[in-house]
């Protein structure tokens, strides 16, 4: 999994940088780490190392990590490496006020999504959020997948961990389930995430498991199939 989050953040800040190459965003970050040599330059391939996800970003005492040198540089890079994401897939269990928590805490494109704004004509600006969420229905689902951001895969993993907390929801499940199928052909278009996006929604149709009904009484868990559903019209 750290394998594949190093892709992901290195892809995307990449791709941000408009930068041709890792020795080249290496040069741009850290060019401490370039150093002329006699018969030529000596570079330290920790940028090409990211790229292959064979070394993970570190932080070292008294100085900023590559991460948050390139958040610095590239803002809204950090969240592919730090997302919750990660945690998430990796079995870290929240609570509902954890993850109303976490929703609250994303940018405004993603919350007035999915939080009730009120309209104030003399306040600029003129939508106001309240806490309060909106009914996750098939508009509310719709406009989320439509973003097709890896914030907006990010909310909707964090809506089925939601769906799974204490009391569960099988309505949110449901609901949240649909949302992350039909959001995924926007995030294939998406340059920033495509290369190692498909890799992703392998590792969350393991983690988050769908529920088949047999009959009343029982139910079977699932992984989801992506591969073959998002070829679906999920209109």
């Amino acid at each position: 999994m750290d394998q594949l989050r190093t892709q992901m953040w290195f892809g995307a800040t990449l791709f941000r940088s408009g930068l041709a190459s890792a020795d080249a965003l290496e040069r741009f970050l850290q060019p401490e780490l370039v150093r002329p040599c006699a018969d030529g330059v000596m570079r330290s391939s920790k940028f090409f190392r990211y790229k292959k996800g064979s070394r993970v970003p570190s932080r070292i005492a008294g100085k900023a990590s590559p991460v948050e040198l390139a958040e610095k540089a590239f803002p809204g890079t950090a969240i592919y490496f730090y997302s919750v994401i990660w945690d998430l897939c990796k079995g870290r269990r929240i609570t509902i006020e954890e993850a109303d928590v976490l929703l609250w805490a994303m940018s405004d494109e993603v919350r007035h999504v999915l939080f009730v704004s009120t309209s104030y004509v003399y306040r600029n600006p003129p939508r106001v959020l309240s806490r309060q969420f909106r009914y996750f229905d098939d508009k509310v689902s719709k406009a989320l997948a439509q973003l097709g951001t890896f914030e907006a895969l990010t909310a909707v993993v964090v809506l089925m961990a939601k769906a799974e907390a204490i009391p569960p929801s099988i309505g949110l499940r449901q609901a949240a389930q649909l949302c992350y199928l039909r959001m995924q052909k926007n995030l294939l278009k998406n340059p920033e995430i495509a290369p190692v996006i498909e890799e992703v929604f392998a590792l969350i149709d393991e983690f988050f498991l769908e529920w088949v009904g047999i009959h009343d009484q029982h139910q079977v868990a699932l992984p989801m199939e992506s591969r073959l559903r998002r070829e679906w019209d999920l209109r």
